[in-house]
């Protein structure tokens, strides 16, 4: 009996069961700072995290995405990389960024990351790597091109501009505009999607059920 338990230890270790859960395609474990306006908040509203854990998720995202805007803004102008007429064009942009009046910029930017963070959620419950693709194929290019306003797209578009002319200042950049935008990126992905789900499904909305 013993020998034969032994050998069926063997076989099992050898070969497990499989596993019943839905195996999920890698993803990259990058930071952004409006995805994380989603998924630390989410975490916070759960209970996973205290607020200074939130505000490092947010502090730590904010600081390398700037980081990493600022840099490859500053290659694209010094490599040459734009065609010809496209540098006047973006500066055109930049400057008409900075000149949105805050409630117009607020509702851009809610709306803006309540389509990014929904991409998220639908990358992030597909099991596959069409799955992921779809889900972020339909929210992304929606948000871009309907010309909504996204805090870590800006702050490589709006010094990009600036560094093609346009006649904006850095104060103005983060005034009139980056603080704005992430305020609004905040109410889109932490209050009313991470908050929204919350509710729905968790913590938040365990009082009234």
């Amino acid at each position: 009996c013993r020998r034969a338990t032994r050998r069926r230890a063997l076989r099992t270790r050898s070969n497990p069961p499989p596993d019943p859960r839905p195996r999920r395609a890698p993803q990259t474990g990058a930071s952004l700072l409006t995805g994380n306006f989603f998924a630390v908040t989410a975490a916070y509203f759960e209970g996973k995290i205290d607020l200074a854990t939130l505000l490092r998720g947010f502090g730590t995202a904010a600081a390398g995405n700037l980081a990493g805007t600022l840099t490859f803004a500053y290659l694209v102008k010094q490599l040459d990389l734009l065609p010809e007429g496209a540098g006047k064009l973006i500066a055109g942009i930049a400057a008409s960024k900075v000149t949105l009046s805050p409630t117009i910029a607020l509702g851009r930017a809610v709306l803006a990351n309540w389509l990014v963070c929904m991409a998220i959620f639908l990358a992030t419950e597909a099991n596959d790597f069409g799955g992921k693709y779809l889900g972020i194929w339909s929210c992304i290019p929606m948000f871009v091109t309907i010309g909504l306003e996204h805090s870590v797209a800006n702050a490589f578009f709006l010094p990009l501009g600036m560094l093609y002319g346009a006649d904006v200042t850095p104060m103005q950049i983060v005034t009139k505009n980056l603080l704005i935008v992430a305020l609004g990126n905040f109410i889109g992905g932490g209050l009313l999607h991470a908050g929204g789900l919350s509710y729905q499904f968790g913590k938040l909305g365990e009082d009234e059920k």
